[in-house]
Parts: C-alpha cells; structure tokens; sequence
C-alpha cells in the first residue's frame, strides 16, 4: 500500500516514478489536469455537515476550520510551487485564529 501512495505523488522532477509490478507510475495530474480530488472533497464537506448536524446539541458550540477564499487564493492552481509555501501558510493561520476567536451566534455553528 505504501507503495500506491508514493506513486501518487510522484511527479517527475519533484518525485522519481514508482514501479510496482515492474510498471511505472506517477501521479494523476501528469496525465490529466482534472482534478479528482475536487468530488472527493466536496463529498467529504457533505459527511462534515451530516456529522455536525447530528452532534448539534442545545448549548453545545460546534465549529469547522474550512479553506475560505484567502486561502484557496494563497494556494493557487499549483500548489507544488514553493514559492507559495510563506503566502498559504499564512492565511491558513489567519484563518484558523479568526476562526478560534469567534463566538458562533444563534444558528450558527
């Protein structure tokens, strides 16, 4: 299995391919610039939801820690461009004490 998740981030010039059963491979994005990953997270926000609503409790705070804007703009369409690593970092940081420090309002979680 380790295998299988070294050769999805294989890219040619960050990774070396990974053989397995004598095939190379790499990751996806080298063949396609579709991505994948997009349905994956947007199932995954809909179990969050799912989970939060279950949980949800009278006097119970409950809170997510999402991407926003800022952020997904700091990460661009090239994540792998290091040159971004400072910009991504520090909006994530951003986000996450703002996100902390809120006191979520009636309906809110």
């Amino acid at each position: 299995m380790s295998a299988v998740v070294a050769a999805s981030c294989a890219v040619p010039g960050y990774f070396t391919p990974i053989e397995i059963g004598g095939v190379e491979y790499v990751d996806g994005g080298v063949h396609s610039p579709t991505n994948a990953d997009l349905p994956i997270r947007l199932w995954f926000r809909h179990l969050l939801r799912q989970e939060l609503w279950t949980l949800r409790r009278p006097g119970l705070r409950l809170g997510t820690v999402e991407p926003d804007r800022a952020t997904l703009r700091a990460m661009g369409l090239n994540v792998m461009r290091a040159h971004r690593l400072d910009r991504i970092e520090a909006a994530a940081y951003a986000l996450a004490r703002r996100r902390l420090t809120e006191t979520p309002g009636p309906g809110r979680s």
